[in-house]
């Protein structure tokens, strides 16, 4: 019985001594691929989660046994805008973290209204969300170009947005797709707000012209009718869009557009 409770600590203390050589324990972290993300951040989470035995014996820092699973959950539940994440060992004493951050397709704003001593405004609060609908990130107009993206309003509850899903990416792709034809027309899409019945309102640059469409729409179907409306001599071509308020694309093949001063149905 002596014999076989010294055995079982000999193995015991065989096994705390192997695995607790230097020459196989994880003490570096490199961080690769963060754009928006403090590598700092990344790796102190990942060695905090390195420290410590399993069962008092094993140490979670050992090449065999580090918590790879653990630390990938743990990073991405932090950080939405992570797309992907991979961890390997560099060497028996590195591990290597990869991340690839999510592109930004658009942008998903909120108006605030904010009431000075004369006068109220409005202000916008932004954040991306990518090509799957997910927003991810918020958006600081310090460093990015306001016009670098298409905004789009409405639609999600009040709160912080991020970890929700605007759109379908299938919807996202067709209204994006509608704003690159609407381009090469001669016109830019800087907006979509949606209406609460489900309708929406395109804004094009300067502020000042609209299109309205349906949100359910044929977009092949609109851009072909707004195709029939600029090449109309009496519309005036694109210039003539300097005249309108909006141009109404709701309704098949009928089309009303809305002169300053006027309504015209085609």
């Amino acid at each position: 019985m002596v014999i076989c409770l010294l055995a079982l600590f000999g193995i015991i203390y065989l096994i705390f001594w192997l695995t607790d050589l230097s020459v196989i324990k994880i003490n570096r972290t490199e961080v690769t691929g963060a754009k928006t993300i403090a590598f700092e951040e990344v790796a102190s989470t990942t060695v905090k989660l390195l420290e410590g035995r399993y069962f008092f014996m094993v140490p979670r820092a050992n090449v065999l046994f580090y918590p790879k699973k653990k630390i990938v959950e743990s990073i991405t539940s932090s950080y939405p805008q992570i797309e992907s994440i991979s961890i390997k060992l560099k060497d028996l004493n590195t591990v290597q973290v990869t991340i690839k951050e999510r592109s930004a397709d658009a942008l998903w704003c909120t108006k605030i209204q904010v009431q000075s001593e004369h006068d109220g405004k409005s202000l916008e609060n932004c954040y991306k969300f990518d090509s799957t609908g997910l927003i991810y990130l918020t958006h600081s107009f310090a460093t990015s170009t306001p016009s670098g993206f298409i905004k789009f309003f409405g639609k999600l509850p009040e709160g912080n947005p991020v970890g929700m899903i605007y759109s379908s990416p299938e919807r996202i792709k067709k209204l994006l797709d509608f704003s690159k034809k609407i381009f090469t027309k001669g016109l830019v899409v800087t907006s979509f707000e949606e209406k609460e019945d489900g309708e929406l309102e395109v804004m094009l640059f300067g502020g000042t012209q609209r299109l309205l469409i349906s949100g359910e729409s044929d977009f092949s179907v609109a851009l072909a009718n707004f195709q029939t409306i600029i090449e109309d001599p009496s519309f005036g071509g694109i210039d003539g869009f300097s005249k309108i308020d909006y141009v109404d694309l709701r309704y098949g093949n009928k089309v009303i557009y809305k002169i300053k001063s006027a309504s015209v149905v085609k």
